[in-house]
This record gives structure tokens, sequence and C-alpha cells, in this order.
């Protein structure tokens, strides 16, 4: 079991202003790595946006895809307080959070 962090929105505005901060043309991978390095007791993880399942809401949207209407990132919050990792809602619960980029399409 991996201990909850508070992900209060205080917290999730400084996640997505460091997302916008970075480089573009960073894959998923190394979007990732940044983020741990700027909040190492977080943790994340990248995946494509429709890899998440439909009844899970994103807790934010960042930017926007390139000539798209979609936004770059949705993010949504990880718990590990059970045996598996499983998305939720709870910022009680979060340990860390899934950047989930969205298609350009």
């Amino acid at each position: 079991m991996i201990d909850s962090i508070r992900i209060d929105a205080a917290r999730l505005e400084a996640i997505v202003h460091a997302l916008l901060e970075l480089p573009a043309t960073l894959d998923d991978e190394s979007v990732a790595g940044s983020m741990r390095s700027l909040f190492p007791d977080l943790r994340f993880t990248s995946c494509a946006d429709d890899d998440i399942p439909a009844r899970s809401k994103p807790v934010a949207e960042v930017g926007k895809a390139a000539a798209s209407e979609a936004p770059l990132f949705r993010l949504y919050l990880i718990d590990a307080s059970e045996h598996c990792l499983r998305l939720t809602n709870d910022p009680e619960l979060a340990c860390g959070i899934v950047l989930a980029r969205c298609d350009e399409d």
C-alpha cells in the first residue's frame, strides 16, 4: 500500500502550470519523468486518453493539441490504498496522477 498524498486545488494548479511550461516536443515518458523530478512525492504515469475507461472523469485538462479543440492532456488521480491501483476522483486517496495524452484527431 502506498500512502495517499492530498492533491488539493492549489497543488493541482501547480501541476498544470508545470506541464504547460514543459516543451511540447517531449514524448510522454519524458513528460512523466520531468513531472516526477518536479514533484518527487507523487507518482506519475502516462498513457493515451483512450486507454482510460469512459466512466472516469479527469480532474483537469491541460493545453490544446495542435489543430484541435481537444486538450493536450487529461489528468486523472491514482489511488493505491488497496491491493491494486485504480483511478479515483477523491484527492484524499490520491498518490499520483495519470497524464493521459489526447489524440489530435
